[in-house]
């Protein structure tokens, strides 16, 4: 099911990714944060949604555009290029799960529990770089 993209070693310049296919519950646009669907289960995901309490799990971030239905990849570990966030992300930050569903943010006290991964970089108009824990 997972797929593992080749990139780590001295000299490498493909950054290490690991992927999996889930199945969408929801339209899902490229760079949003999913987790398994409470009522579906198996590989069916949908948006994050941290505040609804409907988080169990985050299972990856999506790698394109995903239609409601539609089998689509998802970063599970690794880099991941491309990551919808608040808008207030700094290098080095721990991720979280947004309270707006398919976000992340910075983690606050008493969110460590809910790390899924940490910014490379600085976001960029609610865009940014993140190296994901495996998750998926």
């Amino acid at each position: 099911m997972a797929e593992i993209t080749i990139g780590v070693g001295p000299g490498n310049l493909v950054p290490y990714t690991k992927t999996a296919r889930y199945l969408a519950g929801e339209a899902i646009s490229k760079g949003e944060l999913v987790c398994q669907e409470a009522a579906g289960g198996g590989y069916t995901v949908v948006l994050t949604d941290y505040d609804a309490g409907a988080l169990f799990g985050v299972c990856g971030i999506a790698l394109e555009e995903i239609a409601d239905g539609d089998w689509g990849d998802f970063c599970v570990g690794g880099y991941c290029g491309y990551v919808v966030t608040d808008g207030g992300v700094a290098a080095g930050d721990p991720l979280v799960p947004h309270s707006t569903a398919g976000m992340c943010d910075t983690m606050a006290a008493g969110e460590e529990d809910t790390v899924f991964g940490y910014a490379i970089d600085a976001d960029s108009g609610a865009v940014g770089n993140a190296w994901v824990r495996t998750c998926g």
